[in-house]
């Protein structure tokens, strides 16, 4: 029976074409991260001091999964093999960058949910989980987020 190719891409490094084009990708995802942290932040306002513990856990488990969606996301980003004499070094360098402040974001509010959950009643706990959220510093990572996006995108070198 005839072997399967293995598709070693991966583990090789990526052409000039290929760094702009992975990275063109990963810059345009921040958009719909962004709408899913808007989401996220909507959840938590509207849900971290209800008395249903479904409805935070389903707040609470949407969080989660855009942290893991955007952890993964940097993963990849981190392991591309871009050359290190390539012109999209930097460039990764900074939509990595956006990415760890997503993530900032983010954790802000998975680390007040993970603590909100522990609370049968959290309206008697809003200063601590209020607290939990601030903790996380969200606002720098949102403000180096909004300085830094529009220097980020990557341009095609010829």
């Amino acid at each position: 029976s005839e072997q399967a190719t293995i598709d070693d891409k991966v583990s090789s490094e990526l052409t000039e074409e290929q760094a702009y084009d992975f990275l063109s990708e990963a810059y345009e995802k921040l958009d719909t991260y962004d709408e899913r942290i808007g989401t996220c932040v909507e959840d938590f306002n509207a849900d971290f001091l209800v008395s249903s513990m479904d409805t935070r856990n389903a707040s609470k488990e949407f969080a989660d999964k855009v942290l893991s969606d955007l952890t993964s996301d940097l993963t990849s980003l981190e392991s591309a093999k871009i050359p290190s004499g390539s012109s999209y070094v930097e460039q990764a360098e900074k939509v990595m960058e956006l990415y760890e402040c997503q993530i900032g974001r983010v954790s802000a509010l998975t680390d007040a949910w993970a603590l909100d959950v522990t609370f049968e009643t959290p309206s008697e706990h809003k200063a601590e989980i209020l607290a939990k959220y601030t903790e996380g510093d969200a606002k720098t990572y949102l403000s180096r987020y909004d300085e830094l996006y529009s220097k980020a995108e990557p341009r095609q070198v010829s």
